[in-house]
C-alpha cells in the first residue's frame, strides 16, 4: 500500500515535467512542435524606475507560494514572485535597496555586471545579511557607465545556487543602449529571464541539485509564453541566464538575429548571428525581425558540458507570434552606430603584467590553481592603474565559466585562436581542457578594493571555485602584510563593520566611566532620549560617519526649536586599551554635537557591549604597534532604563532618525512613570 502511494505521488511530481520535455533533439534549426493547450501570454516581472535620479526600492525576502510556470512552488524569493523585480535606471542615478531578510539562511546580494565600489553599501560579497536583519545598498550608477542588462542575485558563499535556485535574484536594466543607433527609438522591449528549478516532493526548491529530478525552465515565471509581434517590426529581447547552472544554445529555427549588447558592454558593431551560446550568469541582447507571419520558437539545443559533466535537454523556450498588420518600412538589419565605439579595443593597449590561472578539480571540491576558496586569504594581488593580460586554462574535463566582479575584460584568444574585437564580457566559456587569454584593465575607481572571480556554474563556485582579489591604489600608504593574508598588503580594517552579535537584544542597564573614570550608567542618562553608538576614537571609516548622522540628525530637529524633544548623544568605545581620559575628553570636545563620551574597564566594556548587542574585533597589531578595531555599526534610540526603542543603520536618513525621536519622545514620560509606578510596587 505504502509503495503504491509514493510511486502515485513520484508520478504526480514528475508528471508536468515529463510532459514539458517532449521529444530530445541535437542541432541548430530543429525545434520542438508547440506542446498541447494554450500558450500563456508573455508578461514581464513588476518594474521599478528610477524618479529624479534616484531608484528606492525593498527587496522582501520570505519563504512563500508562488506561481512558477503551470505550477505553485514553495520557495525562499523576492516580494511574492519567484522573479525578482526589475530595477531599471540609468548612469548617474542613485541606487538605495533595502533587502530584508525573513527567510531561512544568511544572504547577500551581488549586482553582476555593475562597475561599482566594492566597498560597503556597494557590491560587496563579503557583507552579509543575517537572518531577521535588513540592509541597505547605496551607491550610484557611474556616469560613464555602460548602458545595458545586468542582474542582482544571492551571492552567500556555499548557498548561492541554493538561494538563486530558489529565485534571489532579479534584473537590472541600465537605461540607454539604443541611443547609438537612432532608427531603434521606440521599438518594443522585452525582458527575458531565463530561469530554471528543481521542485522536491514537498511542493519546495531542492536543497541541492539532483541528477536524476527534472528541471523546470522558465521565461519570466512562464513556461513557453507566446510573445506577440507584427511582420517586420523589429523588437529588442533581454535574454538573462539567471539560472544556477544550466547553459542555453539559443536559436530562432535557423533565422537571423543581431546582437547589441552582450553582458551589459554595447557591442562595436552590431552582429549577426543565427545562434548564440549564454553561459550561466551571461547576458545577450537582440534584436528580432520576422518579415513572414508565422510562430517562430526560440529555442534551446541539447547541450553536454564534457565528459565529466552534465547534460540539458533541448526545449522551446518562447514563441514569438508574428500576425497582424505588417509594419509599412521595415528597418534594414543590420545598422551602423553613430559616433565612435564606446570600447577600447584593449588588444592594442600595452600590457604591464602577465599571469596564468587555472581551474581545476579533485573528487570532493571545486578549485582555482589547487586551491579551495578562503575568504580570508588574498589569491590576486593587483596594483590600481594598470592592464593585465590573463591566461585562464581549465584543466578539466566539463566546461566552467569564468566571472570576473567589479570590472570587463576583453577575450583576444580562446585555445590559440584569435578572437576578433567586437565586445567585452563579465562572463566567458571555459572550454574543456583548453584556455581563455583575456586583457582586463584595473583602472577604474570601483576596482580598489576586494572582490572576486569565479566558476559561474554555481555549484561550482560553492565548492570552491573561486579566488579573491586585492587591487590596491600605489599612491596611498600600505601597512605591512599581516600573517595569512596571502600575497598583498591589507587596508585599514576599522571601516569595515562587523554584524550585530545579536540584532534581537533589548538594551537596558550598563555601568561604564565618563573621561574622569566617574561611573556613568543609564541613570544618568535621566528620563530624556538618547542616541548611542559603539566604536573608537581612532576609527576612520564608520565612527566619523556617525558623528556626522548625530549632527545632521540634531540640525533637523532644530528646524522646530521650540517643540524639540530633548535628546542627548552617547559614544561608547570599545578600545578601552587606549580611550580613556584626555584622549576621551578631546574626542568629545571635537564633536560636532554636545557629546557623552564613555568607556570602562574591558569587563564594563564588554558587558555593556553585550547588553545591546554589540560586535566588536581587535585586530592584529601593525609593526608599528598599531592597530584597529572591527565593530559593529547600528546606532540605537534609547529610553529610560536603556532600552532599545528603535536601531538605525549605518546608512539610515539622518531626517528618519529624527522622525523617529519625535515619534517616541511623547512616550518617553509615560515609560518613566510606569517604571517608577512599578518599582514602588
Amino acid at each position: 500500500m505504502m509503495s503504491t502511494i509514493l510511486l502515485a505521488a513520484l508520478l504526480a511530481f514528475l508528471g508536468p515535467a515529463m510532459q514539458d520535455s517532449g521529444q530530445r533533439i541535437i542541432g541548430p534549426g530543429v525545434q520542438f512542435p508547440d506542446a498541447p493547450g494554450p500558450r500563456p501570454q508573455f508578461e514581464e516581472s513588476p518594474t521599478i524606475r528610477s524618479v529624479d535620479g534616484v531608484l528606492k526600492a525593498t527587496l522582501h525576502m520570505r519563504k512563500q507560494e508562488v506561481q512558477a510556470g503551470e505550477q505553485s512552488l514553495i520557495t525562499t524569493s523576492f516580494n511574492g514572485r519567484y522573479t525578482g523585480p526589475i530595477l531599471r535606471l540609468r548612469p548617474g542615478d542613485l541606487l538605495e535597496l533595502t533587502v530584508i531578510n525573513d527567510g531561512d539562511m544568511n544572504t547577500n546580494i551581488h549586482f553582476h555586471g555593475l562597475q561599482v565600489s566594492p566597498d560597503d553599501y556597494g557590491d560587496s560579497v563579503f557583507t552579509i545579511i543575517p537572518i531577521g536583519h535588513q540592509y541597505t545598498y547605496r551607491f550610484r550608477i557611474p556616469e560613464y557607465h555602460h548602458p545595458g542588462t545586468y542582474w542582482y542575485h544571492a551571492h552567500p558563499h556555499t548557498m548561492t545556487q541554493r538561494q538563486v535556485m530558489q529565485g534571489v535574484a532579479g534584473t537590472l536594466i541600465v537605461e540607454g543602449e539604443l541611443e547609438r543607433w537612432p532608427e531603434l527609438k521606440g521599438i518594443t522591449e522585452r525582458n527575458c529571464v531565463l530561469h530554471d528549478y528543481q521542485k522536491g516532493l514537498t511542493g519546495e526548491v531542492v536543497q541541492g541539485i539532483q541528477i536524476s529530478w527534472p528541471t523546470y525552465r522558465l521565461v519570466n515565471d512562464q513556461k513557453f509564453p507566446d510573445v506577440p509581434i507584427r511582420p517586420g517590426e523589429t523588437q529588442l529581447l533581454r535574454l538573462s541566464a539567471q539560472g544556477a547552472n544550466i547553459y542555453y544554445h539559443l536559436d530562432f529555427g535557423g533565422e537571423k538575429f543581431w546582437i547589441v549588447n552582450t553582458d551589459g558592454n554595447p557591442v562595436n558593431e552590431m552582429r549577426e548571428v543565427e545562434r548564440f551560446a549564454l553561459p550561466p550568469g551571461s547576458r545577450v541582447d537582440i534584436l528580432v525581425q520576422f518579415r513572414t507571419p508565422g510562430r517562430y520558437k526560440l529555442h534551446t539545443s541539447e547541450i553536454r558540458t564534457g565528459p565529466a559533466g552534465d547534460g540539458y535537454s533541448a526545449e522551446n523556450l518562447l514563441t514569438m507570434v508574428c500576425a497582424g498588420d505588417a509594419v509599412g518600412k521595415p528597418i534594414d538589419l543590420p545598422l551602423k552606430a553613430q559616433g565612435p565605439s564606446p570600447l577600447r579595443d584593449l588588444s592594442k593597449v600595452k600590457v604591464d603584467n602577465a599571469r596564468t590561472i587555472v581551474f581545476n578539480e579533485t573528487d570532493n571540491d571545486f578549485r582555482i590553481d589547487n586551491r579551495y576558496f578562503d575568504s580570508t586569504r588574498i589569491d590576486q594581488l593587483v596594483k590600481w592603474g594598470t592592464i593585465e593580460k590573463w591566461i585562464v586554462r581549465n584543466s578539466t574535463d566539463e566546461l566552467h565559466v569564468f566571472h570576473f566582479h567589479q570590472t570587463d575584460f576583453q577575450v583576444v584568444k580562446i585555445t590559440g585562436k584569435d578572437v576578433p574585437f567586437n565586445e567585452h564580457r563579465d562572463n566567458i566559456n571555459l572550454p574543456v581542457r583548453g584556455e581563455v587569454e583575456v586583457i582586463i584593465p584595473f583602472d577604474m575607481p570601483c576596482q580598489i578594493g576586494d572582490y572576486v572571480f569565479h566558476c559561474h556554474i554555481l555549484c561550482h563556485e560553492d565548492g570552491g571555485m573561486m579566488q579573491k582579489v586585492r587591487c590596491y591604489d600605489p599612491a596611498r600608504p600600505m601597512p605591512p602584510i599581516r600573517p595569512g593574508d596571502g600575497y598583498g598588503p591589507i587596508e585599514d580594517d576599522s571601516h569595515l563593520p562587523l554584524q550585530s552579535a545579536s540584532p534581537n537584544a533589548l538594551g537596558g542597564p550598563f555601568v561604564l566611566q565618563d573621561a574622569d573614570g566617574k561611573p556613568f550608567t543609564e541613570a544618568n542618562l535621566g528620563d530624556t532620549l538618547a542616541l548611542m553608538s559603539f566604536g573608537y576614537t581612532e576609527c576612520t571609516g564608520a565612527c566619523p560617519r556617525t558623528l556626522a548622522i548625530f549632527a545632521e540628525t540634531d540640525d533637523d530637529l532644530d528646524v522646530e526649536s521650540a517643540t524639540r524633544p530633548p535628546l542627548k548623544f552617547v559614544f561608547v568605545s570599545v578600545d578601552p586599551a587606549r580611550d580613556q581620559g584626555k584622549k576621551l575628553a578631546d574626542y568629545a570636545q571635537a564633536a560636532p554635537v554636545p557629546l557623552i563620551a564613555l568607556c570602562g574597564t574591558p569587563e564594563q566594556v564588554l558587558k555593556a557591549s553585550r547588553t545591546f548587542g554589540v560586535a566588536y574585533e581587535p585586530q592584529p597589531k601593525r609593526a608599528d604597534g598599531s592597530y584597529s578595531v572591527r565593530h559593529s555599526t547600528d546606532i540605537y534610540l534609547v529610553g529610560p532604563g536603556g532600552r532599545i526603542f528603535k536601531r538605525f543603520a549605518l546608512n539610515t536618513d539622518p531626517k528618519e532618525i529624527a522622525a523617529a525621536v519625535r515619534e517616541f519622545a511623547p512616550r518617553v514620560p509615560v515609560k518613566a512613570a510606569a517604571a517608577a509606578e512599578g518599582a514602588a510596587r
